[in-house]
């Protein structure tokens, strides 16, 4: 059964409440040989947390073993983190392509350098 996020968060504790204003910037350490690093989490975030960045050192396919193991990881949280792995100038990770971002296109005023 789906629950609903008023559900989700009347169950949730003040610590697990507090632990989700908390997004993982840069998930560097929590990367071992290309895994997720469960003990430091389990370390660092008993209570759960928002979301983690992806690491930007990883491949895309690296990066879908990482995610698959950090969910895994905290699967049995009443709030299960989100993962932060795109962007608006495209995907992270090692040998994507990046794009410039729109906002920055726009600020330029130079609509022939934007076509180029």
């Amino acid at each position: 059964m789906q629950k609903t996020a008023e559900q989700i968060l009347n169950e949730l504790t003040l610590d697990e409440k507090l632990a989700q204003l908390v997004a993982h910037g840069s998930s560097a350490d929590f990367v071992i040989d290309k895994h997720f690093n469960t003990e430091l989490a389990k370390e660092k975030y008993p209570h759960g947390v928002f979301g983690f960045m992806v690491p930007f050192d990883l491949t895309p396919n690296e990066i879908g073993v990482w995610v698959g193991e950090m969910l895994e990881h905290f699967k049995d949280y009443k709030a299960p983190p989100i993962v932060m792995c795109e962007s608006l100038h495209g995907i992270l990770g090692t040998g994507t392509t990046v794009f410039p971002q729109s906002i920055g296109m726009g600020a330029s005023y130079d609509s022939d350098l934007i076509y180029r």
